[in-house]
């Protein structure tokens, strides 16, 4: 019964992300950016809160190109080439990333994660490998250990419970 409530508490989480109205399915309960709570004097709290702002900005575009794109759909999608379709430099992307807490890699599979938890519980997959595929994991290998480092479960328990 547990794990039927946990599973539809993913199914509703992965349908906001994958609207972009939830930043992350592991944490979407956590703000995307985090704060430094002490800071030294006025000038240095100005400077900290205007490159949250700026970060917070380039995650809401990450999140939306992202989310518009379904480029996480890729299995070889880097993090240069969305670096580049946003006009930032790489290290900017990579350091907006890192400051919701997760990496690119983490960040695109949770996105993955997502879109298949969808698939899974559409009643239209036929197998957890084509699921794992269409999701842009390069194997169900790789998904199922991404599915249960996000959600804690595996990703059977979705396929079953459909």
């Amino acid at each position: 019964m547990a794990y039927k409530r946990l599973v539809e508490s993913y199914r509703s989480l992965s349908e906001q992300m994958m609207k972009g109205q939830v930043g992350s399915i592991s944490n979407s309960s956590m703000p995307l950016m985090k704060h430094e709570s002490d800071v030294a004097n006025d000038k240095e709290e100005e400077t900290n809160d205007k490159d949250a702002e700026s970060s917070n900005q380039l995650i809401n575009r990450i999140q939306s190109y992202v989310t518009t794109t379904q480029c996480f759909l890729k299995n070889d999608i880097t993090i240069n080439s969305i670096a580049h379709e946003l006009g930032v430099n790489r290290t900017a992307l990579s350091n907006a990333i890192n400051s919701t807490g997760s990496n690119f890699r983490t960040y695109l599979n949770q996105y993955r994660v997502s879109f298949a938890i969808k698939k899974l519980s559409s009643g239209e997959a036929k197998t957890i490998e084509d699921v794992a595929i269409d999701s842009g994991f390069n194997n169900d290998r790789t998904m199922k250990n991404a599915f249960k480092a996000i959600t804690g479960l595996s990703p059977s328990y979705f396929f079953k419970s459909n």
